[in-house]
């Protein structure tokens, strides 16, 4: 997963849509290190551009996080992803012309269509972290 500033952008640029989602996390003193509780994928559709993924995403995302809050006492401690070697972490600072250029790029490419078509595949290499007290 990526760490820092645009976690759903950075993906996007870099033509992973399958890093596009929401972690749920306890919160530590690292940035975006803290003890995973949930994640969530983005669900794309074909013809998707960055703002309708994330629009669909935002709204995923409140209804999961409202059922976090009313289960929090039957929340489990998950088993937690292996650190992956090499940490994708962006700033603010690398927002620039050229990764809004790529995206778009990616987006004309068939990026999405490619992703829905090989789907399986690529969600495997990234495994989720899904709590059993949310169903």
């Amino acid at each position: 997963w990526y760490r820092g500033s645009g976690t759903n952008y950075w993906p996007l640029v870099n033509g992973e849509p399958e890093f596009v989602g929401i972690t749920f996390m306890h919160i530590d003193a690292g940035v975006d290190t803290g003890e995973i509780i949930h994640q969530i994928r983005a669900d794309f559709c074909p013809g998707d551009t960055a703002h309708t993924a994330g629009n669909r995403l935002i709204r995923k995302m409140a209804v999961v996080c409202a059922e976090l809050v009313r289960r929090f006492d039957r929340l489990e401690r998950m088993p937690q992803p292996p650190e992956p070697e090499t940490v994708r972490y962006y700033r603010k600072k690398d927002f620039s012309e050229e990764s809004v250029r790529r995206l778009h790029e990616n987006l004309c490419r068939g990026m999405v269509e490619d992703y829905l078509a090989h789907r399986r595949q690529r969600e495997a290499r990234v495994p989720l972290v899904s709590n059993p007290a949310l169903g």
